[in-house]
């Protein structure tokens, strides 16, 4: 089952076509560039919205635009990035500054996951901007981050893991006195560590067992596919690709996939990130989730055993506590 097919939180699959999603009304009006839909008698589909304008802009009010409207799924990256331009013109600024780490949390949540679907560099590089954002309210209020973290949803999934590690590389490199520009490569670098188990099958991703040696064999390389999608262009910035490649990566050299002795700091950061959260928040192969205590412990030891520097495992720790 491809990742596609697996998941639709936001744009739900038609019941009978597959190749149209449902949008909410909200969600409808933020459509600039991706075509909108309408299903008529006779469960066909015709177009209501050509690309190029949005609903307010051809004068159509909220209450006289259809209940229902639909995307044709081919245009579901555009969709995605009309939602993170309207994102990055104030949507989610305001949501910040208004607190609820809920609803915030559940808009950058659906939109990496949707994002996830079917990973492009131009929709995965469009988080950069909303990643500024997060940067510059939460460094104002860094106590917030926690309240972020302690936000949790029914299912506990790869991108909530991924949200969940953006936040905690934000206060680890606050806490390192990094400036902006490098806290944000630092937290997209976070976001984006994992997508590269969009290509592995669904029951490896975020495993609920230990995984069989041929398993894991696959499950290794999730990391080089990750940075094979995010090498799709240029401009990436650096710590972005090193944190995709190396998070699995340790200093004494028995980390995967490659067995590298010199892993960059923000590998290092991303990796006790990780780390930390799936000791935390996942039940996963075949354990219990730990207390956030014993959790650094267990990563102290490991930066006792030159897995990580101990430095970095400092700051990440001060961090939790800060």
């Amino acid at each position: 089952m491809s990742y596609r097919h697996a998941h639709h939180s936001r744009f739900p699959i038609h019941a009978s076509n597959p190749d149209y999603l449902e949008v909410t009304p909200q969600d409808a009006r933020l459509m600039r560039q991706a075509p909108l839909h309408l299903q008529v008698v006779g469960g066909g589909f015709v177009r209501f919205k050509a690309s190029g304008q949005t609903l307010d802009e051809l004068g159509i009010a909220p209450q006289d635009q259809p209940r229902r409207l639909y995307l044709h799924r081919q245009d579901h990256e555009a969709a995605v990035s009309d939602i993170q331009r309207a994102m990055l013109d104030g949507m989610f600024r305001d949501m910040v500054k208004q607190g609820d780490q809920a609803t915030i949390k559940q808009a950058f949540t659906s939109l990496v996951e949707e994002a996830f679907l079917e990973p492009r560099l131009s929709t995965l590089m469009g988080f950069q901007g909303m990643v500024e954002t997060f940067v510059e309210e939460y460094s104002l209020a860094p106590h917030l981050l926690r309240a972020f973290l302690l936000v949790a949803s029914e299912g506990y999934d790869l991108t909530e893991h991924s949200v969940n590690v953006m936040a905690l590389v934000a206060g680890c490199a606050l806490r390192m006195g990094h400036a902006k520009p490098r806290v944000v490569d630092y937290c997209l670098a976070g976001l984006l560590h994992d997508v590269g188990k969009t290509k592995l099958d669904e029951h490896l991703r975020m495993p609920a067992r230990s995984l069989r040696q041929h398993e894991f064999s696959r499950y290794k390389l999730h990391p080089l596919e990750g940075q094979k999608i995010l090498r799709q262009g240029a401009g990436i910035p650096q710590p972005v690709l090193d944190a995709a490649a190396q998070h699995h990566e340790r200093l004494d050299g028995s980390g995967y996939p490659k067995g590298i002795r010199e892993v960059s700091e923000a590998g290092q950061v991303v990796g006790l990130a990780d780390s930390y959260e799936l000791l935390t928040r996942n039940n996963s192969g075949g354990r219990k989730h730990l207390p956030p205590l014993e959790s650094l412990s267990l990563l102290k030891k490991e930066a006792d055993e030159q897995k990580f520097s101990l430095d970095v495992f400092r700051h990440f720790a001060h961090s939790l506590a800060s």
